[in-house]
């Protein structure tokens, strides 16, 4: 009897914690509910899972007019980020949700603008974010798109701090979480732009002949880095912290004349365990370091010093959840590498039936990666014809690997039976499918080469609008 008392209450506390409230609302205003997108985002876990790409995300949809209503399953107080698109122009509002309130949202539509009406049953901490935000954010685009020089902006980076404090000191709520953001947003987006800029001017063409002479007290911003860079985790709320520790890394501490990105990557992590002694960043920091490492190094042999920097590294995170993704992100890239073991699943013909890479067995490969949707994919295609025909009888077949949605088929089956090209094979594997996350194909058009025992020879092979395929493919198949 006891421990059937014992799971009731449990399950009667999972019931509590899992209560949900409503989230609702409308956008109003003369544009067509065609050209309104939107999409609710749940970071109130912040960059964790941003960066390890399980946000939860609610895509809204609306009745005849306007209104949307989304069920929540708030569990704590934090930030939800409605995203939107209204004729292609993008904005975002940051809510502050709270587990045992429902949450309205009305937005009036100007043309591409979309305005949060603060009078309607808006919470104090919604309020003052949105407030702050739509005040900063003009600052911020207005610096970017303006050509002034470092010096000028520096001092209108002061409205950012000034607008910060005047929000802090203006909130009358009681969350501390709230109070920590606002001073964290005013440092982390201040010092941001401030080591981000100067590069960015001495970058523009139209800057070359200009002179600007930073002057050494340039960086000093009077604050206290390790009140920051060591504070609890809300900082990892904000979209800056990371940047900016890369930032003030590359300007204060980046290694000179070192060429090797394992040793530039070492580097950066080495100054940042030094810097940094919250665990939280330093973790989220590493995973950000490494996981873009290994992205940018996909199908490149590393070389024992490079796997050992790698692996050091890897231990040195305390959260198993970087470390698992991470960890099957070096295996995975082991699959990218000359001479691993081809791609062993079916991939669909234009008549729906199964075709293996072994299929292929005895003749080299060249796969065009490729959707319907993608433009440059589009522009490289003629290219591709060009080579088929010119090797339709030497010892190389030419396939395309189309990874459109699977909604699309019908699209990518009407274009390629469309195409007269005999001598190219085209193939279906759909965009999130087997094949997709096996070669972790994050962007295309992408071009493959396997040999013709099946293994890969080149995982990021020279587009067919690159003169170097012709001599790479020339040496393959022993054409003069």
């Amino acid at each position: 009897m006891k421990y059937l008392l014992i799971i009731s209450l449990l399950f009667q506390s999972l019931l509590a914690t899992a209560k949900q409230i409503t989230f609702y609302g409308s956008f109003s205003g003369p544009q067509p509910l065609t050209e309104i997108k939107a999409t609710l985002w749940d970071i109130t876990e912040g960059y964790r899972d941003v960066g390890l790409g399980r946000v939860k995300k609610y895509e809204l949809t609306f009745d005849e007019k306007g209104g949307f209503k989304v069920l929540l399953n708030a569990a704590k107080p934090g930030i939800y980020k409605l995203a939107y698109t209204v004729k292609g122009s993008p904005g975002a509002v940051d809510f502050f949700v709270m587990p045992d309130k429902d949450v309205h949202a009305s937005f009036t539509v100007t043309n591409s603008t979309a305005t949060l009406d603060l009078a309607k049953d808006i919470n104090e901490e919604t309020r003052v974010l949105y407030q702050v935000n739509t005040a900063v954010t003009p600052i911020i685009m207005r610096i970017y798109r303006e050509n002034k020089n470092p010096d000028s902006v520096k001092m209108e980076l002061g409205e950012i701090k000034e607008l910060y404090a005047k929000a802090k000191a203006g909130y009358s709520g009681k969350s501390t979480f709230i109070k920590t953001y606002l001073d964290e947003a005013a440092f982390f987006q201040y010092t941001a732009i401030l080591y981000d800029y100067p590069g960015l001017y001495k970058g523009r063409k139209k800057n070359k002949d200009n002179i600007w002479v930073m002057q050494p007290t340039y960086y000093n911003d009077g604050y206290d880095y390790k009140k920051y860079l060591n504070q609890d985790g809300v900082m990892l709320h904000l979209d800056a912290p990371l940047y900016w520790l890369d930032q003030y890394i590359a300007v204060n501490h980046a290694p000179v004349n070192v060429t090797d990105k394992a040793k530039v990557l070492d580097n950066y992590l080495q100054q940042a365990y030094q810097l940094v002694t919250n665990q939280q960043l330093r973790d989220a920091y590493s995973f950000y370091k490494l996981s873009s490492y290994l992205k940018a190094t996909k199908g490149l042999i590393p070389t024992s010093e490079t796997e050992q920097i790698i692996a050091d590294n890897l231990h040195k995170i305390k959260d198993t959840a970087y470390t698992n993704v991470l960890s099957v992100s070096v295996q995975k890239s082991k699959r990218m590498l000359a001479g691993a073991e081809g791609f062993k699943f079916a991939l669909e013909n234009t008549g729906g039936k199964p075709v293996y890479l072994k299929d292929y067995a005895g003749k080299y490969l060249y796969v065009d990666v490729w959707a319907t949707w993608c433009g440059p994919c589009k522009k490289e295609r003629p290219f591709f014809d060009q080579l088929a025909s010119r090797y339709q009888d030497k010892n190389i077949r030419f396939v395309g690997v189309s990874i459109d949605n699977v909604n699309q088929k019908q699209k990518w089956l009407d274009m390629v039976n469309a195409d007269t090209n005999i001598a190219i094979d085209q193939l279906f594997a759909g965009s999130g499918s087997a094949f997709v996350n096996y070669y972790d194909i994050t962007a295309i058009p992408r071009f493959l080469i396997f040999d013709p025992n099946g293994k890969l020879l080149q995982y990021d092979a020279p587009r067919p609008s690159n003169t170097a395929i012709t001599a790479l493919l020339d040496q393959l198949v022993g054409t003069k």
